[in-house]
Protein backbone atom coordinates (compact mmCIF):
# COMPACT_ATOMS: atom_id res chain seq x y z
CA UNK A 1 0.00 0.00 0.00
CA UNK A 2 1.57 3.41 -1.38
CA UNK A 3 -0.98 5.38 1.05
CA UNK A 4 -4.88 6.38 1.23
CA UNK A 5 -7.18 8.93 -0.32
CA UNK A 6 -10.40 10.15 1.51
CA UNK A 7 -12.98 11.37 -1.28
CA UNK A 8 -15.20 13.74 0.28
CA UNK A 9 -18.69 13.02 -1.69
CA UNK A 10 -19.28 9.16 -2.49
CA UNK A 11 -21.74 9.93 -4.81
CA UNK A 12 -19.70 12.01 -6.95
CA UNK A 13 -16.11 10.15 -7.14
CA UNK A 14 -15.09 11.10 -10.42
CA UNK A 15 -15.12 14.39 -9.65
CA UNK A 16 -12.48 14.19 -7.41
CA UNK A 17 -10.40 11.42 -9.01
CA UNK A 18 -9.33 13.39 -11.62
CA UNK A 19 -7.27 16.24 -9.63
CA UNK A 20 -5.87 12.87 -7.60
CA UNK A 21 -4.89 11.72 -11.53
CA UNK A 22 -3.42 15.25 -12.08
CA UNK A 23 -1.60 15.34 -8.82
CA UNK A 24 -0.34 11.83 -8.89
CA UNK A 25 1.08 11.76 -13.07
CA UNK A 26 4.11 13.92 -12.04
CA UNK A 27 5.04 11.34 -10.12
CA UNK A 28 4.32 7.90 -11.50
CA UNK A 29 4.06 9.17 -15.20
CA UNK A 30 0.74 9.82 -16.99
CA UNK A 31 -1.81 7.01 -15.92
CA UNK A 32 -2.69 4.92 -18.22
CA UNK A 33 -5.04 2.58 -16.26
CA UNK A 34 -7.36 3.23 -13.08
CA UNK A 35 -8.97 0.48 -11.16
CA UNK A 36 -11.10 0.50 -8.31
CA UNK A 37 -12.67 -2.32 -6.06
CA UNK A 38 -15.81 0.13 -4.65
CA UNK A 39 -18.46 2.04 -5.96
CA UNK A 40 -20.86 4.93 -4.59
CA UNK A 41 -24.24 3.37 -3.28
CA UNK A 42 -22.28 0.26 -1.14
CA UNK A 43 -24.25 -0.31 1.95
CA UNK A 44 -20.91 0.22 3.48
CA UNK A 45 -20.25 3.91 2.52
CA UNK A 46 -18.56 4.39 6.05
CA UNK A 47 -15.77 2.72 7.59
CA UNK A 48 -18.06 1.60 10.35
CA UNK A 49 -21.87 1.12 9.18
CA UNK A 50 -24.83 -0.29 10.27
CA UNK A 51 -25.64 -1.16 7.07
CA UNK A 52 -22.67 -3.94 6.76
CA UNK A 53 -23.84 -7.09 5.51
CA UNK A 54 -23.78 -9.09 8.43
CA UNK A 55 -22.08 -11.92 6.25
CA UNK A 56 -19.24 -9.34 5.84
CA UNK A 57 -18.74 -8.44 9.04
CA UNK A 58 -16.33 -10.99 10.51
CA UNK A 59 -13.84 -10.37 7.63
CA UNK A 60 -11.56 -7.74 6.57
CA UNK A 61 -13.08 -5.42 4.37
CA UNK A 62 -11.09 -3.08 2.37
CA UNK A 63 -11.18 -0.78 -0.59
CA UNK A 64 -8.50 -0.02 -2.94
CA UNK A 65 -7.54 2.09 -6.16
CA UNK A 66 -5.11 1.14 -8.40
CA UNK A 67 -3.45 3.88 -10.41
CA UNK A 68 -1.04 2.33 -12.81
CA UNK A 69 1.26 5.14 -15.02
CA UNK A 70 3.70 5.11 -17.17
CA UNK A 71 6.82 4.99 -14.80
CA UNK A 72 4.72 3.31 -11.45
CA UNK A 73 1.68 1.78 -10.18
CA UNK A 74 0.20 2.87 -6.72
CA UNK A 75 -2.14 1.23 -4.47
CA UNK A 76 -4.26 3.46 -2.27
CA UNK A 77 -6.44 2.39 0.56
CA UNK A 78 -9.46 4.08 -0.18
CA UNK A 79 -11.51 5.52 3.06
CA UNK A 80 -14.96 6.06 2.42
CA UNK A 81 -16.07 9.67 2.44
CA UNK A 82 -18.66 9.30 5.37
CA UNK A 83 -15.98 8.19 7.54
CA UNK A 84 -15.58 10.46 11.02
CA UNK A 85 -12.74 12.66 10.39
CA UNK A 86 -10.21 11.54 13.09
CA UNK A 87 -10.61 8.03 12.54
CA UNK A 88 -9.67 8.83 8.92
CA UNK A 89 -7.06 11.02 9.78
CA UNK A 90 -5.46 7.88 11.39
CA UNK A 91 -6.34 5.68 8.58
CA UNK A 92 -4.66 7.77 6.16
CA UNK A 93 -1.02 8.30 8.21
CA UNK A 94 -1.04 4.44 9.14
CA UNK A 95 -1.30 3.32 5.21
CA UNK A 96 1.15 6.19 4.71
CA UNK A 97 3.30 4.74 7.10
CA UNK A 98 3.35 7.82 8.90
CA UNK A 99 3.00 7.93 13.33
CA UNK A 100 -0.20 8.35 14.23
CA UNK A 101 1.07 10.44 17.38
CA UNK A 102 -0.07 14.08 16.61
CA UNK A 103 2.48 15.70 18.47
CA UNK A 104 5.86 14.74 20.70
CA UNK A 105 3.64 15.41 23.73
CA UNK A 106 1.00 12.60 23.22
CA UNK A 107 1.59 9.59 24.34
CA UNK A 108 0.75 6.38 22.31
CA UNK A 109 -2.07 5.57 25.08
CA UNK A 110 -3.84 8.87 24.54
CA UNK A 111 -3.43 8.46 20.20
CA UNK A 112 -4.93 5.08 20.89
CA UNK A 113 -7.84 6.78 22.97
CA UNK A 114 -8.41 9.15 19.97
CA UNK A 115 -8.67 6.32 17.47
CA UNK A 116 -11.16 4.46 19.29
CA UNK A 117 -13.25 7.79 20.10
CA UNK A 118 -13.55 8.17 16.67
CA UNK A 119 -14.50 4.39 15.64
Amino acid sequence: MNGAWWPQDDGLIARELSPLIEELSGRIGTVREVSLNWKAGSPRSSMRSVAMPVHLTSRPFHWVITLRGERRTVRMLLVPARTHRMLATMVMRLAAQMPIIESPKEDEVAAALRIVMAA
